[in-house]
């Protein structure tokens, strides 16, 4: 059941990007670089990377889950993209 969740997580975080990429090319890649236009882009593209780092700590055996939760949970380490532009913000 959880890798059914998983699934449709991902499916729908992929389906968001790509309905709006092309408004994304429009209004944001063609505006001048300020704040929040990087932060803007730093909070849609980390959470790739956070997926990623996901499935393979999940897919290793090598990696502790004691590691992991620690990375990953509200009282652990800041590493998620949606902590660190939480944090940005204050």
């Amino acid at each position: 059941m959880l890798m059914l969740r998983t699934v449709i997580a991902c499916t729908m975080f992929f389906w968001d990007f790509i309905l709006t990429f092309g408004m994304e090319v429009d209004l944001v890649w063609k505006s001048k670089g300020n704040f929040m236009k990087w932060l803007y882009l730093f909070q849609r593209y980390l959470p790739f990377t956070d997926i990623m780092v996901v499935y393979i700590t999940c897919q290793s055996d090598v990696f502790p889950v004691f590691l992991f939760s620690l990375l990953f949970s509200s009282h652990g380490a800041k590493f998620g993209g949606d902590r660190m532009s939480e944090d940005i913000l204050r």
